[in-house]
């Protein structure tokens, strides 16, 4: 929420790593990353160097997302950053790929098994997830997932050396993907009460060839709000 990135560090400075979690599928992945590394670069070159006339040498940068929501995802997919350019080109000025990763223990990524932190924590999750869809509360089934972890060997000493604080973690995130969920069906809602609105004064003032157009042309329906003080 605070526009931070969960990771970035470089290997062997000559690569620049900046890594994302996501919970839920966010196709700006792109566009956030691209920030984040202006900011990160920012950081690493002193303010006076973009002055000099030779080139200043930079680590490559690559870009990740390590996703493990519930929304059907493949093992891997590329988000780039051209895809929500309004004017399309072949060969984009400006171009940047975010390989985002399922991490999802059915998407069967090869990370899984070269990676057993990663592993580990994603079965956590979807041990999380089960509980729910069995019917205990999310507070239920987190403290069961932590329960079940320890006992199957997962994550067993983190669990135990920052039990709380995992607890705490899961919950707040879950609960805010919730609250972003509602504000987004909330919005929603109101929209729609707007335009009904707004058709039903256009009826009124019988400007019945106007109601089509407003349905279809998004700035002429902003230009009637403001004429209605809707």
């Amino acid at each position: 929420m605070a526009r931070k990135n969960d990771l970035a560090f470089t290997a062997r400075q000559k690569v620049l790593i900046i890594g994302e979690h996501q919970s839920t599928l966010n196709l700006n992945m792109p566009l956030r990353s691209a920030i984040y590394y202006g900011r990160t670069i920012e950081r690493m070159i002193p303010p006076r160097d973009i002055y000099r006339i030779n080139k200043i040498p930079l680590p490559t940068p690559e870009f990740y997302v390590f996703y493990n929501g519930i929304r059907p995802q493949p093992a891997e997919r590329i988000l780039k950053l051209s895809d929500s350019y309004l004017e399309k080109s072949l060969v984009p000025m400006l171009e940047l790929q975010v390989k985002m990763i399922n991490i999802n223990p059915s998407a069967n990524h090869p990370i899984l098994s070269k990676c057993r932190p990663l592993y580990e924590y994603s079965a956590f999750i979807q041990q999380i997830h089960n509980y729910i869809l069995l019917g205990n509360t999310r507070d239920e089934s987190i403290s069961m997932a932590m329960e079940y972890c320890i006992k199957q060997g997962i994550m067993v000493d983190f669990i135990q050396l920052y039990g709380t604080e995992v607890r705490n973690m899961i919950f707040t995130e879950f609960n805010l993907e919730d609250a972003l969920e509602v504000r987004g069906e909330e919005k929603f809602e109101e929209g729609i009460a707007r335009v009904n609105s707004l058709i039903q004064k256009l009826i009124q003032d019988g400007r019945q060839e106007e109601i089509e157009r407003v349905v279809s042309d998004k700035a002429y329906q902003n230009m009637l709000f403001e004429e209605y003080g809707i």
